[in-house]
């Protein structure tokens, strides 16, 4: 009897582990579909998460306009603005704004959705739907630009950058226009599972999400094979697709790091579907350090959404995850004050929050590590984004190149005399009129970056040089011009014990300043572990003649990143195929493909099709080309560019009276951009090529002349103006500009070229 039960028993507990195998082993079909399910779906198992998301800014990120959501004062309350008065009511349940419309008439309109919630709400008017919209298709959405300041409760009016001037609705970022478009501009990290669907056809959108705000799937991915396999009856996950959503863990950082990126970084969508978990340069491409964008220290300086400053910091080398810091689902900071910084930073026990490193009293604002680390830049008038690059404040190297200083930022008001700290309110409006040459300024932030230089070196002496003030110099020097900044911009640009993209942004300093000198440097950029630094060597090496080009992009046709093939792809366009092999043929295809599959995913832009234009161009078909500058144009008729790409190409077809029309077209666009922002040193260089071509010599020369008076380091303009000077038989003027070309740029072929011409006569 005891025996028959031992069987009984071993057998069971060998059908018992069968079944357990045979559950473990059993897995869903490869390539299944995943779906989107709602963020409440998630919540019902994932309660402690979705309570610190709800109220987030996450989830407050975007909603529609209801008496609960909108948080502005709508009871005929009215903003001034430049003069003009607009007026916010209500009409039962619907919100109004009288203002002013793309006609220029006065009218009311219907906010719609609101966007955000703190520190500042801004409101989305509907302009145009497609004729056929079904339910959940949203149509063309504008930003108005009347804001509600969340904290002062007070409604503000919203400038454009650099803007401060009322604009007329012909103007590209009136309100109306496409600057201020919200599904090209804001929506895709808004809401999630943004799909922008603009019919190129009608001119119009049918844009849909599947959440309107940042839910859990924007994160994590879309969850139902998750809930399906969490609710299935068995002991496991999927064997195949796992727990079927996307985990983070500390033991991959650049995974959950890609994830935020998207939405917290300057950047360019280059192929749609991002999911979490997908490398970030198969989707986008940063922006990479520039004048407009950063100082040459690589602090912030426009908005530039945190991951660009961070990715040059230690703390992203070392694999520190964003949600190290902050909470991914309430969206806030893990730790109040210097415990955010000292649960990692004591080596020992408070070496680093004590007066004896930081000099300042002990609970007092200077005291706190992000103050001196990580100072604040205002953005959109009230809305302060601290600088994640993490540096150690540098006075001394603000006295050099006039780079903010957190020392500066923090005692302007009680290092400032009296009688003149009125002049600008905040610290980044005392940099902006030191750097347009307000007399005041200069000799203020001098005094006070001196003052800050003599207490640091007393409190610490010299900082550690580090790589940033090396960098920072040549930057600075690359950015305006000087060629003298070429060997160290190519040395920092193969240093790989620098970030990739201060390396990256080395490089592009470098071609712009002299693409001849940029051509080595490139050579060694393609082998470079950081995808950025490889897509600028690609960049660079696209301008090389033809073998060259063959010879170093083929082998970048297999880069797993995809951005990177696409750029391998589009330097390697004009080359015919008898040199490559079929898997190389096929490798460019297949880019190609998706390249032009990328850039129709933005089909709402004038830009998407005039780089598809150039590139049928290059591959020599012109046909494709014309088509895509007219859909250029028929996209954004108002947009300046597309008419005069067109007239140059009808020209190589022949048809010289379809050019002439288009140029004369482009000239009004022209002139509004020249009348708009009349200091832009590269519109009047085009406005003056295109009154040149319009055979207007006289006012082609005022602008020409315009423009190199705003930017003597503008080359190119310099160049054409001393041909236009050789053209006209002034030969004095033009070798006057050619010696200053010669002299910047000694080993550029064609300034070498011009000298010679000019010598000849």
């Amino acid at each position: 009897m005891a025996k028959q039960n031992k069987t009984i028993l071993l057998v069971a507990i060998g059908l018992i582990l069968s079944a357990v195998v045979t559950d473990w082993w059993r897995t869903r079909p490869p390539g299944l579909e995943r779906e989107y399910v709602g963020t409440g779906r998630c919540i019902e198992c994932h309660q402690r998460q979705g309570n610190g998301w709800d109220g987030s800014d996450h989830h407050r990120a975007m909603d529609r306009a209801t008496s609960d959501t909108v948080l502005g004062d709508f009871n005929s309350a009215t903003v001034e603005h430049f003069g003009v008065e607009s007026r916010m009511s209500r009409d039962g349940s619907r919100f109004l704004v009288n203002t002013e419309g793309p006609d220029g008439e006065w009218g009311d309109f219907e906010v719609k959705y609101v966007f955000g919630h703190e520190p500042l709400q801004q409101y989305l008017v509907e302009m145009h739907a497609c004729a056929d919209s079904a339910d959940g298709q949203l149509g063309k959405l504008q930003v108005l630009p009347f804001c509600w300041d969340t904290q002062a409760e007070q409604w503000f009016y919203l400038s454009p950058p650099d803007v401060d001037e009322r604009m007329s609705p012909d103007d590209p970022l009136h309100w109306t226009s496409y600057g201020q478009n919200w599904n090209h501009m804001c929506a895709r990290c808004h809401s999630t599972d943004l799909v922008k669907n603009f019919d190129l056809d009608d001119a119009c959108y049918r844009t849909t999400f599947a959440e309107i705000s940042v839910g859990c799937e924007a994160c994590h991915g879309p969850g139902s094979l998750h809930v399906e396999l969490a609710e299935a009856k068995s002991l496991f996950w999927d064997r195949r697709y796992g727990k079927a959503i996307q985990k983070f863990s500390s033991l991959q950082p650049q995974v959950e790091m890609q994830t935020c990126a998207p939405c917290h970084s300057r950047s360019r969508q280059v192929y749609p579907g991002f999911e979490p978990g997908d490398n970030y340069y198969d989707h986008f491409v940063n922006e990479l350090l520039t004048s407009q964008t950063y100082y040459p220290d690589g602090q912030i300086r426009d908005e530039v959404y945190v991951f660009g400053s961070y990715m040059q910091s230690k703390m992203f080398s070392k694999g520190v995850r964003c949600s190290d810091c902050h909470d991914p689902h309430t969206a806030q900071l893990k730790h109040e004050g210097n415990r955010l910084c000292t649960s990692c930073h004591q080596h020992p026990e408070a070496k680093y929050d004590t007066p004896a490193h930081h000099q300042h009293r002990v609970g007092s604002k200077g005291a706190q590590c992000v103050e001196c680390h990580m100072p604040e830049r205002s953005y959109m008038q009230v809305d302060w984004r601290r600088d994640h690059g993490m540096q150690i404040p540098r006075p001394s190297l603000s006295l050099e190149l006039g780079t903010p200083n957190a020392c500066v930022g923090c005692h302007l008001n009680d290092q400032m005399p009296a009688d003149v700290r009125g002049q600008f309110t905040r610290y980044q409006d005392w940099l902006e009129a030191a750097e347009q040459g307000n007399a005041d300024a200069v000799s203020q932030l001098s005094r006070l970056n001196q003052w800050a230089t003599d207490a640091a070196r007393k409190w610490w002496g010299d900082p550690p040089e580090g790589w940033q003030p090396g960098v920072a110099r040549a930057l600075s020097a690359g950015w305006e011009g000087d060629t003298d900044a070429a060997q160290d911009l190519s040395r920092f640009a193969n240093d790989r014990r620098l970030p990739g993209m201060i390396r990256a942004s080395a490089l592009m300093t470098l071609a712009e300043l002299s693409p001849s000198l940029a051509v080595a440097p490139s050579r060694r950029a393609l082998g470079d572990r950081s995808a950025q630094v490889r897509r600028a060597g690609c960049l660079v090496s696209s301008q090389l003649p033809r073998a060259e080009r063959a010879t170093r992009l083929t082998d970048m046709l297999d880069d797993p990143v995809r951005c990177i093939r696409f750029e391998a792809a589009i330097g390697l366009a004009d080359i015919r195929d008898v040199g490559f092999s079929p898997s190389q043929r096929a490798a460019r295809e297949l880019a190609m493909e998706e390249y032009h599959d990328g850039v129709l995913a933005e089909s709402d832009q004038p830009g998407s099709h005039m780089a598809l234009a150039m590139l049928a161009e290059r591959t020599g078909n012109l046909a494709a080309a014309r088509r895509a500058y007219e859909n250029a144009i028929r996209v954004q008729p108002e947009f300046t560019g597309p008419r005069t790409n067109l007239a140059a190409l009808l020209d190589r077809m022949g048809d010289a009276e379809a050019a002439t029309k288009y140029r004369r077209a482009e000239l009004p666009l022209l002139e509004r951009d020249v009348r708009l922002v009349p200091d832009n040193a590269f519109l009047q260089y085009r406005y003056g090529l295109a009154l040149h071509l319009a055979e207007r010599s006289e006012e082609a020369e005022q602008a020409l002349v315009r423009a190199h008076e705003l930017d003597s380091d503008f080359l190119e303009c310099t160049y054409f103006l001393a041909l236009y000077y050789m053209q006209s038989d002034r030969t004095d003027q033009a070798r006057e500009l050619a010696s200053d070309l010669i002299k910047r740029a000694p080993n550029e072929p064609r300034f070498r070229d011009l000298v010679e011409r000019l010598s000849a006569r």
